[in-house]
């Protein structure tokens, strides 16, 4: 990434724990110094729409490389966003409180087949037919 934000579509199914990492770069391809930075996700329907979820403290972590920005959504949270498509940004506070966009795009939801019986609603089904 360079000046202004990168537009990245990304991909989530809603059965595993989301996993993506987003490194910063400066005009001259070198890391930007996150140091201090806070970044928080928000998930809408539409682009101006609704606000589905919101990820950020201890989804995303900041700086454990320099510019590197990690994302890790446990399924818990994933599943409970319905197949289809989101749109998202991903947002750096420094410690000054300066806000910087440095990603958005489209966020297009899978379902999976497999779900965690764990999952709110759902009841898993053995072989026999007995609630698991």
């Amino acid at each position: 990434m360079s000046n202004g934000y990168a537009v990245h579509d990304l991909v989530v199914r809603n059965n595993e724990t989301f996993r993506q990492r987003i490194t910063w770069l400066d005009t001259h391809k070198l890391p930007v110094d996150v140091t201090g930075y806070r970044a928080d996700m928000y998930i809408r329907q539409t682009n101006q729409g609704v606000i589905l979820q919101t990820w950020g403290n201890p989804e995303i972590t900041v700086g454990a490389e320099p510019g590197v920005i990690d994302i890790k959504v446990p399924v818990s949270k994933v599943n409970r966003l319905l197949a289809g498509n989101a749109y998202y940004d991903l947002r750096l506070t420094s410690p000054g409180g300066d806000v910087t966009v440095i990603a958005t795009g489209r966020l297009t939801i899978v379902s999976g087949v497999t779900m965690d019986r764990t999952i709110d609603n759902y009841r898993a089904v053995g072989p026999t037919g007995a609630y698991l």
